[in-house]
């Protein structure tokens, strides 16, 4: 902001500078036009009184003029001439070839000075007017862009710094207004999440309670009774999954959304970061194929939230997955990159971008319904998590495995991007 100002500032003092000019040339050529000379009446009479024969004729011919004050003579003007710091007039006389002479005179005396200092004075109150004027209306912009680009990277609640009498005054009432309903609706969305995600666990172990019970109660012997409510009892215990898995992915959202403003990024090793996953997803590998591989090198990234994202694209590749499911983290150029494959069916419709559509898998049937629950909201966490490392998503078919195939491609170290962590 101090840039644009100092280009303002610059731009009117010469903007000032030209119109000053051209008043001073205007000024010249009129004072041209019309040439005059001043003399003191006292002063000259003084001189008479001291000095006979002020005034004298004499022949045109004794004085050498130029061309220019021949032409002024011969028009009738009056001319001036400054001989031995004694000045002299001269003008035309009735008689032909004769001049009158008015002189010596001595000029009066005037310094110079007073009139440089008034007129430097003068601009300067006019370029102190134009700071005065202008600077209290880039200051308050640059505390509003101040704050601004600190509620983008934390947001919080503000208060209004601007002063009522200011010209932004009702733009930064508004911005403020504005931030501090958006931080009330991120705190309410953050309760929220974590209302739901820890409630909705209360009542679901109470409800699998009570399902094992009944599952007890219709022992075999009851016979046809058990038989026609083990097709309900799976469906309930479906549903009962359904709805916890959907509160595990807001248990996960409400820990990304609190993890949010607080990232630390380290310089950490593909390796490691390879191994923290595999040891949370050992126990699927009696189910699975489970491939895990890290290629050598380092990067700077927040493990914990991408321990998040990466979690939710295995879950939901395990989900879909029909034997085989795939991670791969690459070193490469100038980024590295996180590859999640399946062998499920893949995507319905990949027209959309992943930061603006939930993506549902395409129909299957060994997928059921319920199994598709809750995969928008796993996107839309990994998309969260690309965007804090200023990431790339990409949502694609597996040429490989055949199923989805999910890539973040992001930088080998944020700080560098624009915006930063």
């Amino acid at each position: 902001m101090k840039a644009q100002f100092y280009r303002l500032f610059s731009f009117m003092l010469l903007s000032g500078a030209l119109v000053f000019w051209s008043f001073s040339e205007l000024a010249d050529a009129y004072e041209r036009q019309a040439v005059g000379y001043q003399l003191s009446v006292s002063e000259l009479f003084d001189q008479l009184e001291q000095q006979k024969g002020l005034t004298q004729q004499l022949d045109a011919a004794q004085l050498a003029l130029p061309s220019d004050l021949a032409a002024q003579l011969a028009r009738g003007e009056v001319i001036a001439l400054l001989q031995q710091d004694q000045l002299f007039y001269y003008r035309n006389s009735t008689t032909p070839g004769r001049l009158w002479q008015l002189g010596p005179v001595m000029p009066e005396s005037h310094s110079q000075l007073p009139a440089v200092l008034i007129l430097l004075a003068f601009y300067s109150v006019l370029v102190l007017l134009l700071v005065l004027l202008i600077w209290p209306l880039f200051r308050d912009l640059q505390q509003l862009q101040q704050n601004a680009v600190a509620f983008s990277a934390n947001p919080q609640t503000l208060n209004l710094s601007t002063r009522p009498g200011s010209a932004i005054f009702p733009l930064a009432s508004a911005f403020v207004q504005a931030a501090n309903q958006t931080v009330s609706l991120i705190e309410l969305h953050k309760n929220l999440s974590r209302t739901i995600s820890h409630e909705v666990r209360t009542p679901l172990s109470r409800m699998r309670f009570a399902l094992e019970l009944v599952t007890q109660a219709l022992s075999p012997e009851v016979g046809d009774v058990a038989d026609n409510a083990a097709p309900y009892l799976a469906r309930l215990a479906l549903d009962l999954d359904e709805i916890e898995h959907l509160a595990t992915n807001y248990l996960a959202f409400a820990r990304l959304e609190h993890h949010r403003g607080s990232q630390i990024l380290h310089q950490q090793s593909f390796s490691s970061f390879a191994v923290k996953i595999e040891q949370q997803f050992a126990l699927y590998r009696t189910k699975f194929e489970f491939e895990i591989s890290a290629s050598a090198g380092e990067a700077c990234f927040d493990a914990p939230a991408l321990i998040i994202a990466v979690q939710n694209l295995l879950m939901n590749a395990l989900r879909f997955a029909r034997k085989r499911v795939s991670l791969q983290l690459e070193l490469q150029e100038n980024s590295w990159r996180i590859l999640v494959e399946d062998d499920g069916p893949g995507f319905a419709d990949l027209s959309n971008d992943a930061g603006t559509e939930i993506f549902n898998r395409r129909t299957d049937p060994v997928v059921s319904a319920s199994q598709s629950a809750g995969f928008g909201l796993g996107l839309y966490i990994v998309r969260q998590v690309a965007q804090w490392h200023h990431a790339t998503l990409t949502l694609g078919q597996s040429e490989r495995l055949g199923g989805a195939r999910v890539q973040i491609q992001l930088p080998l170290s944020p700080f560098n991007q624009t915006g930063g962590i």
